[in-house]
């Protein structure tokens, strides 16, 4: 998920993925830290990092080979692994976690300021 890094730039272009690649890095190691156990009982956090874990597999050997194959392949997944990353690491995130997993999840609309996450 996270070729190329810094100690592989041969080109400008490889090095524009590695920053890329790094922030990504940066913010897994830093999702890591709020990753709770109870969090894992959260379908939403289930069905995403199962997702990107299965494509890791499949599409691992492609980065092995091939920097930009990998890269282009990368947008299929992308959104979801920010959508995981969010989760983790934004308050508001955490929050809607902790009520999906204390299952008091509210089923009305959204009505406060357009706060999406408050429907959850």
């Amino acid at each position: 998920l996270f070729r190329p890094l810094p100690f592989d730039i041969n080109s400008v272009l490889v090095a524009i993925a590695a920053i890329e690649n790094t922030v990504l890095l940066v913010l897994t190691v830093a999702a890591f830290r709020y990753l709770r156990w109870t969090y894992l009982a959260c379908p939403l956090l289930i069905w995403l990092l199962t997702y990107v874990l299965v494509w890791a597999g499949v599409y691992g050997l492609v980065v092995l080979a091939n920097f930009g194959g990998g890269m282009r392949y990368k947008l299929q997944v992308l959104p979801f692994i920010l959508l995981a990353l969010f989760l983790l690491l934004h308050r508001e995130g955490r929050a809607a976690l902790d009520r999906m997993v204390s299952g008091t999840v509210s089923s009305a609309p959204v009505s406060s300021g357009g706060r999406a996450l408050d429907s959850l």
